[in-house]
């Protein structure tokens, strides 16, 4: 499934990127919160490539066959919340073990049902049982995208207060962030306004770039001072995804977006190869989710930084100028299993 929600190579230099406008643009390279210790961490065999690709330094020929290497991750030491502003969830599918919630609708004249399936797709990345970056994290879906993946500012205003009151309502004491993998066609002051607040509060919105094949800086949230943004890359040759993906300086990181496979609403244990920055995004966010769970404490620019500043630097080809080569990593860099394809 292609995400349509607005959704030559190049060597990065951090100095010749044009940052933009930001709470976050002081980078200090924090290191994660994880065990050094390895032996601590779990492992998911024969995992999907964008799993395998998170967990390593570099690309491996295991990331041609859609499933081949393992994912190692961190031990979850606390309670996360992620709230999924998206089409809705299907929280009967296989992938979800009771930790998705339905929190908010706000489509008119339809239910939490996620008929676009999109918002089932994201949230599968975050806490899938297989597809999944941090499979503990607790998913709170909040319905602005109707049936034909569309939504207005007004449903995503609503979306986000109700993030807002909710965190500060029922979820004082636990660490929390969110996905946004939707995109508008211009810049949005009062949903700006809206990340400043769940920023306030201590949420970090992370975001899709967008696949208008521009650059992110012309729409919102990419011009967001509020949010982390993020492009995509393809398996195996481990290069920007060019065709569609946007990019530039308002980009702040890579992610797997293409052919990663994941979670189809309405079934009970079907998955689909989805492609778009959406589910870069949720990637982004899974990594998100897992560090918090390591150190609740985190505000969203440490947390942001931690993100950012251990991303790998200059591995990815056909990065557009202006853009920066960073690809995001989960810390692993321990030993690695033989492994078996399965195609």
């Amino acid at each position: 499934m292609i995400d349509s929600n607005f959704g030559h190579n190049s060597s990065y230099n951090e100095s010749d990127i044009q940052i933009k406008p930001s709470i976050f643009s002081q980078i200090k390279n924090s290191r994660f919160p994880f065990s050094d210790d390895y032996s601590k961490w779990k492992t998911q065999k024969y995992a999907p490539w964008h799993l395998g690709r998170i967990s390593s330094t570099s690309s491996s020929p295991a990331n041609f066959s859609p499933y081949g290497q393992e994912y190692y991750y961190p031990t979850a030491k606390n309670s996360v919340i992620v709230y999924v502003i998206d089409s809705g969830i299907d929280p009967l599918h296989d992938e979800f073990n009771k930790n998705v919630e339905l929190g908010a609708n706000f489509v008119p004249g339809e239910n939490h049902t996620d008929f676009a399936g999109h918002g089932t797709a994201v949230a599968a990345l975050i806490n899938g049982k297989k597809s999944g970056v941090s499979k503990s994290a607790v998913v709170i879906s909040v319905k602005v995208l109707n049936a034909d993946n569309i939504g207005t500012t007004t449903t995503f205003y609503q979306g986000l207060n109700w993030v807002l009151n909710d965190k500060k309502k029922n979820n004082p004491n636990t660490p929390a962030i969110v996905n946004f993998s939707i995109n508008l066609t211009s810049t949005s002051p009062i949903l700006e306004s809206a990340f400043k607040n769940l920023s306030d509060i201590g949420v970090l919105v992370v975001a899709s770039s967008g696949n208008n094949s521009a650059d992110q800086c012309d729409f919102f949230p990419g011009n967001s001072e509020h949010a982390l943004i993020v492009s995509s890359i393809y398996p195996g040759n481990d290069s920007f995804v060019t065709f569609g993906s946007n990019f530039g300086p308002c980009v702040d990181v890579l992610a797997p977006g293409n052919r990663v496979f994941t979670a189809v609403a309405g079934s009970v244990n079907q998955v689909n190869p989805f492609i778009g920055t959406s589910f870069a995004a949720s990637i982004v966010t899974g990594i998100g989710a897992s560090i918090l769970s390591n150190d609740p404490t985190l505000s969203p620019a440490d947390l942001y930084d931690t993100i950012v500043g251990n991303a790998i630097e200059n591995v990815i080809s056909s990065v557009p100028d202006n853009t920066a080569n960073k690809v995001v990593w989960n810390g692993y860099s321990g030993l690695r299993s033989r492994f078996s394809y399965i195609n």
